[in-house]
Parts: structure tokens; C-alpha cells; sequence
């Protein structure tokens, strides 16, 4: 997961980023990867920010992901360039 180049700078230093996996939320580290064991079959991911003192997770993006038994499946997440902009989650090929 990373934040856009515009306001990368704000949020890396303001908010942690937030990745929910079938409900889930776990504070995951800027610009790394961050594994998550699942069950194969279908698993709801979200992926946003949280900033400090705060309980509510903006700019999510939600998808569903299909894992096949013995598959590893790797996302990336990214922002667009305005503060409120949402996470886009994409598949790594």
C-alpha cells in the first residue's frame, strides 16, 4: 500500500494505513508487504487510511478476491492525488 506522490507526504505522516480482510482491519505499514493467510474461496478486502485518534477508515476501496487452494494473490493498493481520494486496489500479474 502506498499514498500518491501529490499528498504522500501528508498522509504517511498523519494516518496509517488500513487494510481489512473479511471484516478484519489490520494497520499495515506504508509502502510494504503485508501478508494475510486466508482459507481458499471468496474474501472481501478493503484497503484505506486511519489517521491518529480516530476509529473511522477513509478512502476505502472494497473488492471481492478469489484465493484457489495453494495460490498466493498479491494486491496492490495506491490513492489518487487528492486527500479524498479512494484506494484503488489492483492485482499484481
Amino acid at each position: 500500500m502506498d499514498a500518491h506522490w501529490v499528498n504522500g507526504w501528508f498522509l504517511r505522516g498523519l494516518a496509517d494505513p488500513i487494510l481489512t480482510v473479511d471484516g478484519t482491519g489490520h494497520t499495515v505499514p506504508w509502502g510494504q508487504s503485508f501478508r494475510v493467510v486466508v482459507e481458499p474461496g471468496d474474501h472481501r478486502v478493503a484497503v484505506g487510511v486511519r489517521y491518529g485518534g480516530f476509529a473511522r477508515i477513509l478512502g476505502q476501496d472494497e473488492v471481492t478476491v478469489q484465493v484457489a487452494d495453494g495460490e498466493t494473490v498479491q494486491l496492490r493498493a495506491k490513492n489518487g492525488p487528492f486527500n479524498g481520494d479512494p484506494f484503488r486496489i489492483t492485482a499484481v500479474r
